[in-house]
Formats: C-alpha cells, sequence, structure tokens
C-alpha cells in the first residue's frame, strides 16, 4: 500500500477507536492499526472493589461502568449505553452487591440491584451535575454530591436505602460540594479541589464541615484504606498522599505516599491494603507498589478520540481532556498534554 494511503487509514482506524470499532474497521477496509489506545474506553474515573475481589471503574467519556480483574486487567462485565448510561463518574457497591453510580451528565443516580437490571433512582435532570458516591459503613445511607456545576450552588445529599427519603447534608457550595469522598465512623471525608483542601463533615454534630488538610494544591479523591488511614489524590501533580487525621496542623500534616507518572489521576481503590489508581487522562489503571514503581493493570493511552491532525511529522490526536501526539513514521507518542480539573488549565 502507498505510504499516504496506509497513513490515512490509520487515521481512519485512530478515530473509529472511541467508539470501539476498530476490529470492524480494519476489517473493512484492510487497515493496520496506527497506535492502539486505552483498553478502558473514555478515560478511567471512580473505582471500587466488591467482595469478590474484582474492580468496577466508572468510565464517564466512554459511557460505560467495567468489572476488570485487577490481576490481569481483564473486563468481566460491562454496564453502557444500553443500560441507560450517560457519563458514569463514580461507583460504590453495597456488601449486597448492589452497584451504585453518578451520572454526571444526566443529573441523575444509577443502580443495578444484585441479579436486577439497571434503574435510575431519580429522573433526569434532579441533580445537575452529581459525581462522587459512597455508603455509610453499614450500608444503609447512599452520599452522592454534585461537582463542577459551575452556573448554579452545589449539594451534597444522603439518601436512606429503606426509605428511599432523600435529604441534604450540604447546600449551596460554591462550584465543588465534593468530589471523591469516604465514609467513616458517621462523617464523611470529602475533598474540595477548588479550595485546595480536604474537609470532614460530621454527620452526627450538624453536619459541621472542618478542615482535614490544606496541604494539597487540588484534592480529587479521598479513601481510608482498612488500617484507616486516609489516602487522598493530588491531581496538580499526580502525588498519592496520606493523611494524619489526627494532627491538627492542617497544613503539614500529609507524607507522600506515590508519585505517578502523569498528573491526570482520577480516582482510588484499596483491595484490602493494595492502593490501586485512575487516570481520567490515559485511562491506565495501576496498583501502587511503591513511591515511584507501579503495576500496570489496565494500559492507557488514547481513551476518546474528538479530532486528528498532523503537524511537522507529529500526528495529534485530540482527547476531551488531553492532547496525544505521535510520530508519524513510528507511532511512537512523542507529546502529551493534559487538562487537569480545577486549575483553569
Amino acid at each position: 500500500m502507498h505510504g499516504k494511503m496506509r497513513f490515512s487509514v490509520s487515521l481512519l482506524v485512530l478515530a473509529s477507536y472511541a467508539t470501539g470499532t476498530v476490529a470492524e474497521a480494519a476489517e473493512v477496509i484492510g487497515a493496520e492499526v496506527f497506535v492502539q489506545g486505552a483498553k478502558l474506553v473514555g478515560g478511567s474515573n471512580g473505582m471500587f472493589f466488591d467482595d469478590t475481589n474484582h474492580l468496577y471503574v466508572a468510565q464517564a467519556l466512554g459511557r460505560s461502568i467495567s468489572l476488570i480483574d485487577p490481576e490481569t486487567g481483564d473486563i468481566i462485565d460491562q454496564l453502557g449505553l444500553e443500560d441507560g448510561l450517560f457519563f458514569p463518574d463514580d461507583v460504590t457497591v453495597g456488601a449486597n452487591g448492589d452497584l451504585f453510580w453518578t451520572d454526571t451528565s444526566a443529573g441523575t443516580i444509577g443502580t443495578r440491584p444484585q441479579g436486577g437490571k439497571p434503574e435510575l433512582l431519580y429522573p433526569v435532570g434532579t441533580y445537575p451535575n452529581a459525581n462522587p458516591i459512597t455508603l455509610s459503613d453499614d450500608g444503609t445511607r447512599l452520599f452522592f454530591a454534585q461537582c463542577f456545576n459551575l452556573e448554579e450552588p452545589n449539594g451534597l445529599f444522603q439518601r436512606d436505602l429503606a426509605t428511599n427519603e432523600t435529604i441534604a447534608v450540604l447546600e449551596d457550595i460554591s462550584l465543588c460540594a465534593s468530589n471523591a469522598m469516604d465514609f467513616r465512623n458517621e462523617s464523611l471525608y470529602s475533598p474540595r479541589p477548588f479550595e485546595g483542601r480536604v474537609v470532614r463533615i460530621d454527620l452526627q454534630n450538624n453536619n459541621e464541615v472542618t478542615n482535614v488538610t490544606t496541604n494539597i494544591v487540588i484534592p480529587i479523591a479521598a479513601k481510608f484504606n482498612s488500617k484507616g488511614q486516609l489516602h487522598v489524590l493530588d491531581t496538580s501533580n499526580g502525588q498519592v498522599l496520606r493523611i494524619d487525621i489526627e494532627n491538627d496542623d492542617t497544613s503539614n500534616n500529609t507524607e507522600l505516599v506515590a508519585q505517578l507518572p502523569v498528573s491526570g489521576i482520577d480516582n482510588l481503590a484499596f483491595d484490602k491494603d493494595r492502593l490501586y489508581v485512575s487516570s481520567y487522562s490515559t485511562g491506565t489503571v495501576w496498583e501502587v507498589l511503591d513511591a515511584t514503581n507501579f503495576r500496570t493493570v489496565s494500559p492507557g493511552s488514547f481513551s476518546a478520540t474528538s479530532g486528528v491532525a498532523v503537524l511537522d511529522g507529529v500526528l495529534y490526536n485530540a482527547h476531551p481532556l488531553a492532547l496525544h501526539g505521535y510520530d508519524i513514521n513510528t507511532a511512537e507518542e512523542v507529546s502529551f498534554v493534559q487538562t487537569i480539573p480545577g486549575s483553569g488549565e
């Protein structure tokens, strides 16, 4: 095949990957894949382990939630657009196996009861920009919040799963009531990415809000491990930090756990004491081995192609949250730029 023709076909295959049709397109037109996209199409966002030690990963731009084997990265099960998912951002699982997720663009909460079919807990548009979700320790209360809702105040809400009653925990919070949060001892530990702090919301004391740490640039997710240690992601620099929640010096109570290779980290999950981190900008899921060493569970690359262009021998692939550049002769990635939520960049 002539070089120019081969490159044009490769462009078509690259652009088709985000729709999951690479194999079909390549087979129809006899093309070669120029560069392989991320396995988890649309980026990797919220994550949660179920009781079978499998990992649920929400893929907001991919309109999917994938259940993956954390050892192999194989996709075991998947919910998608046909199941009513539009923009699933965060996910949690009850002890009984019930699955819950936030759907940011649809402005609602989805659920799939154990052994049942997916359904919505609220009409579409009830909670615009619904973002993080978590359960109480006993699994009877579901907490979710609005974040990145720039036009209206954001709120944090509690749904009683026995009575289906929903109440507001916090209201009228500018920009973000919480990003990925966790529950512990009748309190919510909530990142405020636009405020550079993580707060504690005391549910037994009139929902009082106090600082946990102010020593993070853009805190994007907070989760406890089995030892009760709080871990927070700083998406501005790709760091995972451990927070000493007993230290009242909130400007000096963090320690570095891991420095990820990209800053576009989105969420974290614990399999007992093994730490996993997701990336919205590459779709990667890593297991953290130590501060600088990681095992790739699901490999990343571009994950939601929205346009391609060639300039000075580099093919640029536009992702809503990143820009990848590939050498047109070798397919080697030679540049990478990403958007950091909450930074204005």
